[in-house]
């Protein structure tokens, strides 16, 4: 039925009006009896469905013979919370009561997939720089790509799983709408073993991927760099072709095979590095020139080369022969190489090494590294529930099950009550991926919604 006026009385408080045909010719007692004791509105813009409380209902004949209902809901509801057009439900309504989907609870269990990253533009996406100490990927790392003449080197970090790669992503969109050409790549996919990675693979990893993107840009100083080394990679059977039949194509292959190699064969992952570690120099130098000349070749518009290399934050830290860690030797040791490329560059790096004792030697070469906070939930000063916070987990939820169903309603279809919602929005500390991970263990272990 739908609401057709509503208003509040000073003496019985909120009023909505309706009719149904189907009223009309019973009694007024057993149209009561059928509204009942409580209804169901549902809201015509949000979708969402609020049980009130119905503390009295009158009924008078039109002229027509039609019946006019008014039900009073006293003060179960405010007359704010109603938005026209919007409809009531009764309890025994068939369209009140959830219809079981079979594939339902497998579309929300897959909808809190922790481990993949939203594309931008994704309606799930939920923007939380207010609850993460405003922060804003575009305008921490973004304006400074956009505004300087020369190349920069910045570094991005956060706590896994809380974000990073999703804005990220939205970072590569923002650069390509501002005449950039971004080559992203995120390097635990294809690229380093993250249990096992050094500078050398990173920087393999960087040539294979603006080989890939920019395969029309003229490949000659890589292709002179392979040529020196032609013979060995065959001899680590890394080729089987002729140097005389190499194109950029067989260079990608090349390079794609040397880096699956580090990726998953650990017996040729020390081999390839004896062969590339005393080249590293001169494989940089290839690579700029090849960026140079790439640069002026890119696509109509762009005017800018970045490359965004992700998940390095997830090398673990090993302890190596000098008593440093390899995550000190790759951003330190090595970070006049890593800063060496002739384009913009933002690496993800772990967060430990944000706060262990060489910090001041981060900053020192890359100056302030961005860092991706985690979402507030509790206050600082005296740990009570920081609301704000647990409002945007609440919608974080909420928009991804609207992308199954936009009618379900979080606080009466899928979670039992607000209390128990808030609860485990608490629970998760502000950490999006745990909070993936503790619906979809919810779901696994109850396996149906209230």
């Amino acid at each position: 039925m739908k609401i057709l006026d509503y208003f509040e009385h000073p003496k019985f408080g909120v009023i909505v009006s309706t009719a149904n045909p189907e009223f009309d010719n019973l009694s007024n007692d057993e149209i009561k009896k059928r509204i009942g004791d409580e209804i169901i509105i549902l809201d015509a813009d949000s979708h969402k469905k609020k049980s009130v409380k119905v503390s009295g209902i009158e009924l008078a004949n039109s002229l027509i013979g039609k019946k006019n209902i008014n039900i009073c809901l006293s003060d179960s509801i405010k007359l704010s919370d109603i938005t026209p057009n919007s409809e009531i439900l009764r309890e025994q309504d068939p369209e009140t009561i959830m219809k079981p989907d079979p594939n339902l609870i497998g579309k929300i269990y897959n909808a809190f997939d922790p481990f993949e990253p939203l594309l931008p533009g994704d309606p799930a996406y939920v923007e939380c720089g207010e609850v993460r100490g405003d922060s804003n990927i575009q305008q921490d790392l973004g304006r400074k790509i956009i505004l300087a003449n020369s190349p920069t080197c910045q570094l991005y970090a956060g706590h896994r799983g809380g974000g990073k790669s999703t804005e990220l992503l939205r970072l590569q969109k923002y650069l390509e709408e501002n005449n950039c050409f971004v080559v992203y790549f995120s390097a635990d996919e294809e690229d380093i073993d993250s249990e096992d990675a050094q500078y050398t693979d990173i920087l393999l990893a960087c040539t294979r991927h603006l080989l890939q993107d920019l395969r029309d840009s003229n490949p000659d100083p890589i292709l002179h760099w392979l040529r020196d080394r032609w013979e060995d990679l065959k001899g680590l059977a890394l080729t089987t072709a002729e140097f005389d039949n190499v194109s950029v194509e067989t260079a990608i292959t090349t390079f794609a095979k040397i880096t699956a190699d580090l990726r998953a064969v650990p017996s040729q992952r020390a081999k390839i590095r004896k062969l590339v570690d005393p080249h590293t120099t001169t494989l940089l130098k290839a690579l700029n020139e090849f960026i140079d000349e790439a640069q002026n070749q890119l696509p109509l518009g762009k005017t800018k080369l970045v490359i965004i290399a992700d998940s390095l934050e997830k090398i673990t830290p090993t302890i190596q022969e000098d008593g440093r860690t390899n995550h000190d030797h790759i951003f330190i040791e090595r970070s006049k190489q890593l800063k060496g490329l002739d384009c913009h560059v933002v690496y993800t790096v772990p967060i430990s090494l944000l706060y262990s004792n060489r910090a001041n030697d981060l900053y020192d070469n890359y100056g302030d590294t961005t860092i991706l906070p985690m979402i507030m939930v509790q206050k600082p000063d005296d740990n009570s529930p920081y609301q704000p916070g647990l409002d945007k987990l609440k919608e974080i939820i909420d928009q991804r099950i609207k992308k199954i169903n936009p009618t379900l309603n979080l606080e009466t279809d899928i979670f039992e009550n607000e209390t128990i919602l808030e609860r485990l929005c608490m629970m998760i500390g502000g950490h999006v991926r745990q909070l993936m991970q503790l619906i979809q263990e919810s779901i696994s272990n109850i396996g149906i919604y209230p």
